[in-house]
């Protein structure tokens, strides 16, 4: 397998937003292109107004545009496989909000300012209609930006002609939900297309599709057809063909939504791999915070169209700040007790409920016999999770104190690591991260 040629040492930055705005429908500055998809139109967020959204469909039986009411809940409901009545488009189950601002717009990307990592996993994550897949298309110019600037590996994207972007596409691997594979040609043949676009003789493309089918792990299934795969190994086929022509950057939007658990740790120990042996810089779209927590480096929360917190993943993780992170770190983590279960645990635990947060910074690997030594308190776990995060744990317990020494246990523990108190079931307290979370 070749490898990229790095351009720059690690830790510089190799794709760079500033103050980044794109826009979908209403009033459009001259010579930007409409958008692409309904989900790419509806994966933006924006305050409700105007009239109506008119939205740009691309599927196999042409374009079609349709204009949706301005309302804040408008919706676009999955038809059929793939969804969008039969024009393929990559819709996620159930509908999504599409949320219009005056004159009909949906401000996809708002005043984004990011920077990644050369030989980084970067994350970006949101929910539907925060504004992520838009995000990574304007890396490639799939998308272009209606303000701000875009550098890619050196190159300014919002200034390049036709013929600059296709070099710098050529250099942009890309990995998708639903595979985007030819149904008629073979697995080799899908592998081997970009390098009969780019002009390689047949015994090279030969060469290097062996090569790839090799490293992705499914050389026994070069002579066979998409049909006859599995969901992970035509994911694996897309791998090897966004690699294909040995890109510097992988962009993998939702490469795994579309797969069972287990063989989404197969695809991300895959990306790993990847970026681990060829050094190349992956850019993970996803709504799945696990995703997150077990492949990428560093992380982006996005949420209607803003980047409302970014950092390495386990400093987020160990302490988020915004109620839209902490949603989501509940979903990955399930260690702390939410308001249903810590009524059951009130009922069942009459003493004092804490929740302590265990990081590997510090001493917060809290010694309970330590932390009641000398002292009439009993120390009970009651609930809890620890987890690897970025190969560091991280995770919390809830104890029941009870006994005269309660509050000098409690301000022991308080003194190594975070603790929330929630009260007893006679002076019960809430959870305020659960509560900002739930509001997020």
């Amino acid at each position: 397998m070749s490898v990229p040629t790095p351009g720059a040492a690690p830790g510089t930055p190799i794709i760079t937003f500033t103050d980044v705005v794109k826009v979908f429908g209403g009033r459009r500055k001259p010579g930007r292109e409409a958008g692409h998809g309904a989900r790419d139109a509806a994966d933006g967020g924006g305050a409700a107004q105007g009239t109506t959204t008119d939205l740009r469909l691309d599927g196999p039986g042409g374009v079609r545009t349709i204009g949706l009411p301005a309302t804040t809940d408008a919706k676009i409901a999955k038809s059929g496989p793939g969804g969008g009545a039969g024009l393929g488009l990559v819709i996620p189950d159930g509908p999504l909000d599409v949320s219009t601002s005056a004159g009909g717009e949906v401000r996809a990307v708002d005043h984004v300012t990011l920077e990644i990592d050369r030989g980084e996993v970067f994350g970006v994550v949101g929910y539907s209609g925060a504004g992520k897949s838009t995000l990574v298309r304007l890396i490639n110019a799939l998308e272009r930006a209606d303000s701000g600037r875009i550098v890619v590996d050196g190159k300014d994207v919002t200034a390049l002609s036709e013929r600059g972007l296709r070099s710098l596409r050529s250099d942009i691997g890309m990995v998708f939900q639903q595979f985007n594979l030819f149904s008629a040609r073979t697995v080799a043949a899908n592998v081997g297309y970009p390098l009969r676009l780019a002009g390689w003789s047949r015994a090279d493309r030969r060469k290097r599709v062996a090569e790839l089918l090799e490293f992705v792990g499914i050389t026994d299934k070069a002579r066979r057809y998409p049909a006859q795969l599995s969901g992970g190994q035509k994911q694996r086929v897309g791998i090897a063909r966004a690699l294909a022509t040995s890109p510097s950057i992988l962009l993998a939007d939702e490469a795994t939504s579309a797969l069972d658990p287990e063989t989404t740790r197969d695809v991300l120990d895959l990306l790993r791999k990847v970026n681990r042996e060829l050094g190349i810089t992956i850019v993970v779209i996803t709504h799945e915070m696990s995703v997150v927590q077990y492949v990428c480096h560093r992380v982006a929360v996005m949420e209607r169209g803003k980047v409302v917190e970014s950092g390495p993943v386990y400093s987020v993780f160990a302490d988020p700040q915004q109620p839209a992170t902490q949603r989501f770190i509940q979903t990955a983590l399930h260690d702390r007790p939410g308001p249903d279960v810590v009524e059951r645990l009130r009922r069942n635990h009459p003493g004092r409920l804490v929740v302590v947060t265990l990081q590997e910074e510090g001493r917060s690997s809290i010694d309970l016999t330590e932390a009641t030594r000398g002292l009439d308190v009993s120390a009970h776990v009651v609930f809890g999770g620890l987890t690897e995060v970025q190969d560091r744990p991280f995770g919390s317990i809830t104890l029941e104190l009870s006994g005269p020494g309660t509050d000098e246990t409690f301000a022991r523990l308080a003194r190594h690591a975070a603790v929330t108190d929630l009260g007893t079931s006679a002076a019960p307290r809430s959870d305020v991260r659960w509560e900002q979370g739930a509001r997020a």
